[in-house]
């Protein structure tokens, strides 16, 4: 009986305690985030993208203010400005020469093939591109997480095609044909590691590179060499 009876309590605290949860609405389909300090106020950096195909498209930046909760449209100009885009995986870092940059990975609706990443400049209110967008449909074909050193490197995980057949296949046969792809400043790609289950999220800390492997349930850390390379 006594055992019941904190078995309740538990479950009365715990429904407290979520009751107390916030909900906050920042845009249909939102993705990812990335906390921004750039401005002074902490922020979040969110990717939306309308997935469901009887509404109408929707693919932003939005920026949500921590302190106030006020969300805007982040506006981006420079190059690519009036490109219609469905952002996914997004990063942001901090440049060697001192820039704040987010790197967002976009899909194109309507072909599977075609996916792009910008670099922007984040300036306030303000994404700012000056780079050409990165694409390549044999290492691009499915990217999810993106992340980025402070001189440039850029690397992403492709993972499966989001399919109820593939993900069934691909769940029970546990194939390894995803990769990270590996893109140098000079604008080289290539695949730096391959082989891999269901690659997810991706961070470069320190010269090093972490890895979400979701099919197995792990955290992979690979040690890069100086030219951030594995």
């Amino acid at each position: 009986m006594y055992n019941i009876i904190v078995i309740c309590c538990l479950i009365i605290c715990h429904i407290t305690e979520l009751s107390q949860a916030q909900k906050i609405y920042v845009g249909p389909g939102p993705e990812d985030m990335v906390l921004d300090k750039s401005t002074g106020n902490d922020r979040l950096l969110i990717s939306c993208s309308e997935r469901q195909k009887k509404k109408p498209h929707f693919g932003e930046i939005m920026a949500l203010d921590l302190t106030t909760l006020k969300l805007d449209t982040m506006k981006r100009i420079g190059l690519y400005a009036n490109d219609t885009i469905n952002p996914h995986g997004i990063d942001i870092i901090k440049s060697n020469d001192g820039k704040i940059l987010l790197y967002v990975i976009s899909h194109v609706k309507g072909n599977d093939k075609l996916n792009y990443i910008y670099v922007y400049e984040v300036m306030g209110d303000t994404l700012n591109c000056t780079k050409k967008r990165f694409s390549s449909e044999k290492y691009l074909w499915n990217p999810n997480g993106v992340t980025a050193s402070p001189d440039g490197y850029i690397y992403v995980t492709n993972e499966y095609y989001l399919t109820k057949f593939s993900i069934l296949f691909n769940w029970l046969f546990k194939r390894k044909n995803c990769q990270v792809t590996y893109i140098k400043p000079n604008r080289d790609i290539s695949f730096l590691i391959e082989k891999l289950q269901a690659p997810n999220g991706i961070l470069y800390k320190d010269n090093k590179l972490y890895v979400v492997i979701t099919r197995i349930g792990k955290v992979i850390e690979y040690v890069l060499s100086e030219d951030r390379g594995s």
